[in-house]
């Protein structure tokens, strides 16, 4: 369902811009762009694979700690919170967002293809209770031809409600697919569909923005 195609489903380090050429391509947007409410660390993949995640974190905190001005986040899948210095370098963000669309295993293992090192749904919500500033972003889709390929369905639905109640996130970012996949006849959820859904996750306390 990403725009990007189908990923690896082993790691691949490489080609990553260094943590001077990172910093300094952040003070010349900084320079040119002077009214920014936010700098998000984000990228094609997954940018706590850099394997100076940590250290560039810190470089952007001390130009934040300068200017006062915006707020540092973060979009990830929180498969490498299970390292410490990785959790440690995101709690010390203002927010984190961590996609979670597939709440069952069947669907987590079919359709997001984690690592086998990152076990089961359950698992993954073991890593993301570590953080502290949690927030969610969920994408919905189906696939009336191949039922199997989307998770608009009552079981992952369900599931996701459960998610949610369980880890009690700051706030839920909802939407659905908006660009062509790689795999045909996926379709978006309809706007009233998905705002229905949004008023269940209302009713568990949590605040929810819908984009279509």
């Amino acid at each position: 369902y990403c725009q990007f195609g189908v990923g690896k489903t082993s790691k691949v380090v490489s080609n990553f811009p260094s943590r001077n050429d990172v910093i300094e391509e952040l003070k010349s947007a900084l320079n040119y762009h002077s009214n920014i409410n936010a700098v998000t660390l984000a990228g094609n993949s997954e940018p706590t694979e850099h394997p100076k995640f940590q250290d560039i974190v810190g470089d952007i905190l001390e130009l934040q700690h300068a200017s006062h001005s915006w707020i540092l986040n973060c979009l990830s899948n929180g498969s490498n919170l299970d390292d410490d210095v990785i959790c440690d370098a995101c709690n010390k963000l203002d927010e984190v967002w961590i996609k979670l669309d597939c709440a069952t295993n069947l669907l987590f293992k079919r359709l997001n293809r984690p690592l086998s090192i990152i076990g089961t749904v359950e698992d993954h919500l073991k890593r993301l209770e570590k953080l502290r500033s949690l927030r969610i972003q969920t994408l919905l889709w189906k696939s009336p031809s191949r039922s199997d390929l989307g998770n608009w369905n009552p079981n992952n639905l369900d599931s996701l409600l459960t998610a949610y109640r369980h880890l009690d996130p700051y706030k839920i970012h909802m939407t659905t697919i908006a660009r062509k996949t790689p795999v045909e006849h996926l379709i978006p959820i309809n706007k009233y569909d998905l705002k229905q859904f949004a008023k269940k996750v209302e009713g568990l306390g949590i605040p929810v923005e819908v984009f279509l």
